[in-house]
């Protein structure tokens, strides 16, 4: 966001990057993870943040693992959200879709702990939030390679980055991780230690 600011004709001067915090529920549990892959999505249901594509994935990853689930948590416009819901019936995936609209924040972190991966198919984000709260409880992320998710996430050390930003792509990197315990184990811990640096204390120290 600072690099566009800075195109934009801000000053460099003029524009400061303030560390992000993350909050955290007093009554977090870390629940141990589905036996089933487990894959969700958090985030506004909008063609920029990748959904779409999501579904896609599911396709086309089925076929390795025919009893993974996505989750799909946020909220969208009422129309869009009733075509993805059309979609995932129509590609034959609607079984292993769960639409959960919104849900509280303790919710939230109860799923991310006990799903398997985070997935964020976005084009542009200006920062990862979900990211780091699923690195929090110990969730890695597979994400498109755009600009705000690749600063978080760290490249096979906290998570994995698809090259090429296409569902058969996520699928692909999902894939690897799914199947590559060691790989999974290490992004996993990593994930969680990275997500210490995001402290509202420091934000407020900065």
């Amino acid at each position: 966001s600072k690099k566009e600011l800075i195109k934009m004709g801000v000053e460099r001067k003029n524009a400061m990057v303030v560390p992000m915090g993350i909050t955290i529920p007093d009554t977090l549990i870390n629940y141990r993870k589905e036996k089933h892959p487990t894959i969700i999505f958090v985030g506004r249901l909008s063609k920029a943040k990748g959904i779409e594509d999501a579904i896609h994935m599911i396709k086309i990853i089925a076929k390795t693992f025919p009893n993974i689930v996505l989750r799909v948590v946020g909220r969208g416009d009422d129309k869009y959200t009733k075509y993805l819901i059309f979609l995932s019936k129509k590609l034959g995936v609607s079984d292993r879709i769960k639409f959960y609209g919104y849900i509280s924040e303790k919710e939230k972190f109860n799923m991310l702990s006990t799903s398997h991966i985070l997935i964020s198919p976005s084009m542009k984000e200006g920062f990862g939030l979900t990211i780091a709260e699923a690195g929090f409880v110990g969730t890695p992320s597979v994400v498109y390679n755009s600009s705000g998710l690749s600063e978080v996430v760290e490249d096979r050390k906290t998570g994995l980055i698809c090259k090429n930003n296409t569902p058969s792509d996520l699928a692909k990197h999902i894939t690897i991780l799914l199947r590559n315990k060691t790989l999974y184990d290490k992004l996993s811990s990593a994930a969680k230690e990275k997500s210490k640096q995001y402290d509202w204390n420091k934000t407020a120290d900065f």
